[in-house]
């Protein structure tokens, strides 16, 4: 079971004829436009981390100006400029490039490497399961 991110339904707006608050309608209106452009226009690769823990931090989205350059996992042709950690194992990396959703495991070299992206995008505060996780 989950959700079929491919089904275009999913994304429909939920129409307001009137609210009190136009402020958090337009949000959510906002919210739906971009949730429908982030699906459409962007190819979706899911990093699985089994060897070493992913952290996280207060500003979760890594967004880049140029592509994000991994070694034996994203080179510069693959655009992924958007990295979304999003648990200890699990971390999206959205390309500027529409592609099919992928999905491919990380060793603990790759982790490392967005690690320190995290590292170095947290504002204040960075979360790791064991202090030993959190490296500076």
């Amino acid at each position: 079971m989950g959700l079929d991110l491919n089904d275009d339904s999913l994304f429909e707006g939920v129409s307001f004829s009137s609210s009190r608050n136009m402020t958090l309608v337009k949000m959510i209106e906002n919210a739906q436009e971009n949730a429908a452009c982030i699906h459409d226009s962007m190819g979706w690769l899911f990093l699985y981390s089994f060897e070493a823990d992913v952290l996280l931090c207060d500003q979760p989205f890594i967004i880049k100006d140029e592509s994000i350059v991994i070694d034996q996992l994203f080179s510069g042709v693959d655009e992924y400029i958007i990295l979304i950690p999003l648990s200890r194992q699990l971390c999206l990396a959205l390309s500027s490039v529409k592609s099919d959703i992928k999905h491919t495991y990380i060793n603990s070299s790759q982790a490392m490497a967005i690690n320190d992206l995290i590292i170095n995008n947290a504002e204040r505060w960075v979360i790791g399961a064991t202090k030993e996780s959190i490296h500076c």
